[in-house]
């Protein structure tokens, strides 16, 4: 589990911010807890179906993975989600994840997006290269969580099938 406020994040504690463009209003799928509900995600390989939050917040991460930062559900961009590790029902598993393997993605909309994962690595707490919005016009989704030791951050890319 990532120790609350070390997270990815710029020189100044906070998550970077970088212009963003939405084409449609956002769509809840369900409250959770109190929390909006923006997505749900599906990994077969590691048996893993959450809610993604539409807040990210330390108390919010404690239920489910939250939108981290970026586009809507399944809209061009790179729609970033982060999660604690601490067991398997959140994001402990990542770390099985390999090139090739699947993602789904259900917005709001009742659609589902597949996604390949095409890349997965670890990064320090300050690198937020991992958030770049430069995706050519592609759909993209970036899991991020924390190492066992909390060092690092696991990082997990994925574009549209």
């Amino acid at each position: 589990m990532c120790p609350p406020g070390n997270n990815i994040n710029n020189t100044s504690g906070q998550a970077q911010d970088l212009p963003l463009q939405n084409s449609r209003e956002l769509k809840y799928i369900r409250e959770l807890k109190g929390y909006n509900v923006v997505a749900e995600l599906e990994i077969p390989k590691i048996k893993l179906n959450m809610d993604i939050l539409q807040e990210y917040s330390e108390n919010a991460l404690q239920i489910s993975a939250t939108k981290f930062y970026g586009p809507n559900p399944n809209e061009t961009g790179n729609f970033c989600i982060s999660g604690h590790n601490f067991n398997s029902k959140m994001f402990k598993n990542l770390k099985k994840l390999s090139n090739g393997d699947e993602i789904s993605l259900t917005d709001g909309y009742g659609e589902t997006t597949k996604y390949e994962v095409y890349d997965v690595y670890k990064v320090n707490p300050d690198d937020t290269s991992c958030l770049a919005q430069n995706t050519e016009g592609k759909k993209e989704i970036t899991l991020i969580t924390c190492t066992a030791d909390s060092k690092q951050r696991i990082i997990v890319k994925a574009k549209e099938a």
